[in-house]
């Protein structure tokens, strides 16, 4: 079970079960789901008694929804967690500009002050291939980005087996540990535990 603190990231490769891991919390959590992509009825059929799902095409559509509708429909519905699945497919639809890195830094704030106000929490789930979990600065979505973001976790495959690296708070954190991914379900790696220097 991966305890979730504030806003956490998911990223990593297509095909690393990031979406099914983050589902795979939803039978603990009220949740709304908020989709840039078509998602399989069989991946959330399990889920339809506690799982809420918007889905949105363009990155000006969540930035409203997160900036003015988002707080009452949380409360009223008892939501404890919002999966976004992904931010970073909605910016490369567009190009990159100052606009697009100023929607960014609103999303973010929007995001924050919910989990602030409300504690509810939140998974980004992202394709971030280009940058190591040392790498503070992330080249979508900004330097911002890393220092907001309260746990991330890297979706990998080494040798045909899927593992997740999780890394709390990663700007000021060092620590990190490892789980396999068997059968959508993590298994903790105890021999993989780093201090990271």
């Amino acid at each position: 079970m991966i305890y979730l603190l504030g806003i956490t990231e998911f990223y990593g490769n297509n095909g690393n079960d990031k979406i099914d891991v983050a589902l795979s919390l939803v039978e603990h959590h009220n949740t709304l789901l908020i989709s840039t992509k078509i998602i399989s009825f069989f991946k959330i059929e399990s889920f339809k008694k506690n799982m809420l799902i918007f889905r949105i095409d363009e990155l000006n559509k969540l930035n409203i929804i997160l900036k003015y509708k988002i707080r009452d429909f949380i409360i009223d519905n008892s939501i404890e967690l919002v999966i976004i699945d992904s931010l970073e497919h909605l910016v490369y639809y567009e190009e990159l500009n100052k606009e697009i890195y100023k929607s960014i830094t609103e999303i973010i704030t929007n995001i924050k002050q919910i989990n602030y106000s409300l504690k509810t929490r939140f998974i980004l789930i992202n394709i971030n291939t280009n940058k190591p979990l040392t790498d503070y600065y992330n080249n979508v979505f900004g330097l911002e980005w890393n220092y907001s973001v309260n746990t991330k976790i890297e979706f990998i495959t080494r040798n045909n087996i899927k593992f997740i690296k999780i890394r709390i708070s990663p700007v000021l954190d060092k620590l990190e540990f490892e789980y396999q991914i068997r059968k959508g379900k993590l298994y903790f790696n105890e021999t993989n535990i780093k201090l990271i220097i």
